[in-house]
């Protein structure tokens, strides 16, 4: 027996049964490699030009507390998971806390200017540091959702089709913008998929081993974003209705099928936090979500108005704008096809649920969150859109045609956006909008552009801007020569040079409009940062 007979045996022994003509096979899973270095090419190659979004210093500061002083105060309000990875490069380069432990025991709106001032203040080269954290999280993560996208679509509709959703989602700017930053929300959309499709082995197997590995899965996305909650009553239901559908005697009994699959769960959940267990620090943290969020600000932004509550309907609007056209008209394909080409009840289960119950806990959420809070919608989507690659009036020839060409399209859109994905929008959206902001916050401006603008001020020879910068990279790390803007010069502006974040830009709005809003900025620095020159009187 050779090697490659081996590996593929282990692999058949692990996955679920094949349905009937959608065979697997060692040299199919070889699509995985273009796509795989498609997808970390142009995710690596473009988070080296962008500098720190938001959260990014917070997650490396606080893995590096988890790691060497096993302090979990810094960053309560996501599981440590993430943060173990981010935290390995910063302990590597040689970086270290100040002290035995934090100097705060509650991180409330402190744990900005902490990680800022750490990362950035001390004498380290902080961008090094940065590159190998995100590095460190999209490998692991971009390999697992790339394989389970590819696996499932396979065993679900076909090798074709296995191959369709597998270029979709590597080729997709809002996966690989969110992939390439040190944030929960790529890996809690792997580990998410990755759960819910071991669940669904379980179901076509059965087996104690698959309940064992199903019940990890489920922990793994525990451990990685208080989102993946929402997997917990999905579970119970498509357990519910696997029971339901067993006549008695033929697999694991009901309540060892629950068993095997909450038990590992819980044991995950329990050791991510070290030993002894900790299950106070878990709850802890999901009850601290909302701890930044303060009373009395505006709900949200969304195609040009501003909202002071909820608006139910704004992450399906985000997904319309923000998801490519390629993967739009695919799903919407596949849903028309739903009821011809249906997998088993099970397996539809363990593909939707999770996804509409993730959509409705979002839409009830107390925060516009933008894309990224519904990032786990995407590959699930592009699953359920390779269901009309098998729909046979089309002719195969015309089916592989279309195929290629919706690839085409995405790879072309997509290479077209580097290295800017953070803002980018779908082709509609973009002539729909006529050059106005349709979202705000991570959707087009997270603070990732500062490293741009050095370069943006030297070429026009400017050596000195009045700044109003949405982030927490340090202006001062890369030589900026700045004074940051304070609302009484936009009332009565001086002259010179004002660099404003388009974020900040969008909700000065309230305050004014203010000059700036009646000018058109002379330049910008990468996507997010507007150039406004200010005449003398």
């Amino acid at each position: 027996m050779t090697s490659d007979d081996r590996w593929l045996g282990i692999l058949r022994r692990w996955l679920a049964k094949y349905p009937p003509g959608k065979p697997l096979s060692a040299r199919f899973l070889l699509w995985l490699l273009p796509a795989t270095l498609l997808f970390l090419s142009l995710a690596i190659t473009s988070l080296q030009r962008k500098s720190a979004t938001f959260d990014e210093p917070v997650y490396v500061v606080a893995g590096l507390t988890y790691l060497t002083l096993h302090d979990y105060t810094l960053k309560e309000d996501a599981p440590p998971l993430v943060g173990y990875l981010a935290g390995l490069s910063p302990g590597l380069h040689g970086l270290r806390v100040p002290g035995d432990s934090l100097y705060f025991r509650e991180s409330l709106y402190r744990e900005y200017g902490f990680s800022r001032d750490l990362l950035y203040s001390s004498g380290f080269d902080a961008d090094r540091i940065l590159t190998w954290s995100r590095v460190g999280v999209l490998v692991p993560f971009g390999l697992l959702l790339l394989a389970t996208v590819c696996v499932w679509a396979t065993l679900l509709f076909g090798r074709a089709a296995g191959v369709f959703a597998l270029f979709l989602t590597a080729l997709s700017p809002n996966l690989i913008a969110h992939g390439r930053l040190v944030a929960a929300d790529f890996p809690v959309t792997a580990t998410m998929l990755f759960a819910s499709f071991m669940l669904w082995r379980f179901t076509q197997r059965g087996s104690a081993r698959a309940a064992l590995a199903s019940g990890f899965a489920l922990g793994l996305a525990l451990v990685t974003k208080y989102t993946a909650l929402v997997l917990v009553p999905c579970f119970v239901i498509i357990l519910a209705v696997y029971a339901a559908r067993i006549p008695r005697g033929e697999r694991l009994p009901v309540y060892q099928s629950f068993a095997l699959v909450f038990l590992p769960a819980a044991v995950v959940l329990l050791c991510i936090y070290g030993w002894p267990p900790e299950p106070g620090r878990y709850v802890h943290g999901v009850l601290s979500v909302y701890r930044n969020i303060r009373p009395g600000l505006p709900w949200g932004y969304l195609f040009g108005s501003f909202y002071s509550e909820g608006v139910p309907w704004y992450y399906p609007a985000a997904l319309a704008v923000k998801a490519s056209l390629p993967l739009l008209g695919a799903m919407l394909a596949g849903l028309a096809l739903i009821r011809r080409y249906q997998a088993d009840l099970l397996g539809e289960l363990c593909l939707l649920l999770p996804a509409v119950a993730l959509l409705v806990a979002a839409s009830i959420d107390e925060v516009a969150s933008g894309i990224r809070r519904v990032l786990p919608l995407l590959p699930v989507m592009a699953i359920l859109g390779s269901r009309w690659v098998i729909w046979e009036r089309a002719g195969a020839a015309r089916r592989l045609t279309l195929a290629a060409l919706l690839i085409a399209f995405q790879a072309a859109t997509t290479l077209a956006t580097w290295p800017h994905y953070i803002p980018y929008f779908n082709e509609i959206a973009r002539i729909a909008s006529k050059g106005q902001p349709l979202l705000d916050d991570s959707n087009i401006d997270w603070g990732q552009d500062l490293k741009a603008l050095p370069a943006t001020l030297a070429r026009h020879g400017i050596n000195h801007v009045y700044l109003s910068y949405f982030g927490t990279a340090d202006p001062d790390y890369y030589g900026i020569r700045y004074t940051r803007l304070p609302l009484r010069l936009l009332r009565e502006p001086v002259a010179g040079v004002y660099a404003v974040s388009l974020q900040n830009f969008i909700w000065l709005r309230r305050s004014g409009p203010f000059w700036i809003h009646t000018q058109q900025p002379f330049d910008r620095a990468g996507t997010s940062i507007l150039l406004f020159l200010r005449r003398p009187d």
